[in-house]
């Protein structure tokens, strides 16, 4: 097989493309091919699926299909990557739709599925695949011929590629600064040199060190986000993990009772505060409906209630052994972040 684009060597390597059945992303799965690279391909039609397998009729090619539109058959897809690929070395995220209809005729359905597949889709592709990457990865801008490569490795803010959100972060800032023609250079130099610390960008996924221990503080405060937090930290090496969390009041109840669903398994700690969050909840209310969420929880073997956010904060980290990470989910960003921060330097002035 050859291909007509201008490509290394990529023997040993795995690539991993979403919408991979025909077009552009069946094009990129055989110059990947050509080079040497194993291919895993998705597609939604069966069809299409059978065809690009016919078509490929390589042992290094795999063909799946998947739909990129079902958060469900993403995370199936995640797993049978770990399951056959372990870690791998491209993601190709193309799988796309685009019906063209008069604005009259479009449906609900229509809008619904493109969003999904378009938007969505390509989102939670990124998210749930990104932590397979291996060490090495690259956020990389095309056009015709012509690559610039940015390696994760020297994105402090990414850790390496293993915070996937932050990829994403890098991904928007890379394109936007890509777009104005900025020179790879100045790009590069900005990355390299930002950080989200709790001055630079309160409450995103602030990192401590605490005796030892890994502390995170992040304003994350509805089910996506403690999805996203949560695949971070399981990216991060822990002897015990714990999280202090409340919950905004004029949230849904479902909504406040899927955070803790999450949390359950995969925190061995939970302690849940009530302070400054209410927003028209009665007393209780809240810290009723994280404990619901916790009910089936697959991980979670201690679960407490406190009142008073910072006390919650300092009774976590009373509780941290080096190795331990927690996870600290703050109401009062700026308050509980300088609390956080007088522990920490009291910490390491003894």
């Amino acid at each position: 097989m050859t291909s007509p684009f201008p490509i290394r060597n990529l023997v040993g390597k795995k690539a991993v493309i979403t919408g991979g059945t025909h077009g552009m992303g069946l094009a990129v799965g055989k110059a990947l091919l050509a080079a040497g690279a194993e291919v895993l391909l998705t597609g939604r039609n069966p069809a299409n699926v059978e065809a690009a397998r016919l078509e490929l009729a390589d042992e290094r090619a795999r063909v799946l299909i998947s739909d990129s539109a079902d958060l469900g058959a993403i995370d199936q897809l995640a797993e049978t990557v770990r399951e056959q690929f372990g870690r791998f070395d491209f993601l190709h995220v193309n799988a796309g739709l685009s019906a063209l209809q008069p604005i009259a005729e479009v449906t609900e359905a229509d809008y619904d599925l493109a969003f999904n597949l378009n938007t969505k889709g390509a989102f939670f592709a990124t998210q749930r695949l990104l932590p397979l990457l291996v060490d090495g990865g690259s956020i990389v801008t095309a056009q015709g011929a012509e690559e610039t490569r940015y390696a994760l490795s020297a994105i402090p803010l990414t850790r390496g590629g293993a915070i996937g959100f932050q990829v994403e972060n890098a991904m928007a800032a890379i394109g936007a600064a890509w777009a104005l023609n900025i020179d790879a250079t100045t790009i590069r130099a900005g990355l390299a040199t930002f950080v989200n610390d709790a001055g630079t960008a309160p409450g995103r996924f602030n990192v401590f060190d605490y005796k030892g221990a890994t502390v995170i503080a992040d304003y994350g405060h509805n089910p996506d986000a403690i999805a996203a937090l949560t695949q971070a930290v399981e990216t991060m090496p822990a002897r015990r993990r714990s999280v202090v969390i409340s919950g905004a009041g004029d949230r849904r109840d479902e909504d406040i009772r899927r955070q803790t669903e999450i949390l359950g398994d995969a925190f061995d700690d939970v302690l849940l505060y009530q302070d400054q969050c209410q927003r028209g909840r009665e007393d209780g209310e809240v810290l009723r409906l994280l404990r619901e969420g916790l009910a089936g929880a697959r991980r979670a073997s201690h679960v407490d209630e406190i009142h008073g956010e910072f006390l919650a904060i300092d009774t976590a980290l009373g509780r941290l052994q080096p190795g331990d990470l927690c996870l600290i989910l703050i109401d009062q960003v700026d308050e509980a972040l300088a609390h956080i921060g007088q522990r920490v330097a009291e910490a390491a002035a003894h």
